[in-house]
């Protein structure tokens, strides 16, 4: 059953070295979200903003 759902450390390993020493022929894309080996889109909508604004505010930041 373990099978199904993970892979062998070995495998997991060639993996995660692929981006720690790309070939040049990788093409590795910095900051991209990859599955499978292959750069995936997020489809999420941007919350910086948002997210720096409720920080503030919970931190009282704006306040001087």
């Amino acid at each position: 059953m373990p099978r199904l759902f993970f892979q062998s450390p070995q495998k997991a390993a060639r993996k995660l070295l692929r981006f720690v020493t790309p070939a040049p022929e990788d093409s590795v894309v910095s900051g991209a979200y990859y599955e499978n080996g292959k750069p995936r889109t997020i489809k999420a909508p941007p919350i910086g903003p948002q997210l720096w604004e409720a920080t503030s505010a919970l931190l009282d930041l704006n306040k001087r």
